[in-house]
């Protein structure tokens, strides 16, 4: 998740084997949205993979969508 120093919502993206996903603030995905369908394209053997994840993703997740399948997902923190 990319954030803007206001806590504005820029951009998600997700990655499976060679297939990308990217949600963009510029071509009118928001993160609900953003959100909404990298939810419907989880599978439940992924992890969820991100640098300072724990101390910036998650919260900001968690933030905006408490009960989200992505804070169950095992995580690996890239920092």
């Amino acid at each position: 998740i990319e954030l803007g120093h206001d806590g504005g919502f820029h951009a998600m993206a997700a990655r499976r084997q060679g297939e990308e996903r990217v949600w963009e603030r510029e071509k009118g995905a928001g993160f609900d949205r953003a959100h909404r369908e990298l939810v419907g394209w989880l599978r439940p053997d992924d992890v969820l993979v991100a640098h300072n994840l724990h101390r910036f993703d998650r919260p900001a997740i968690a933030e905006r969508a408490a009960d989200s399948p992505l804070l169950r997902l095992p995580t690996i923190d890239t920092l």
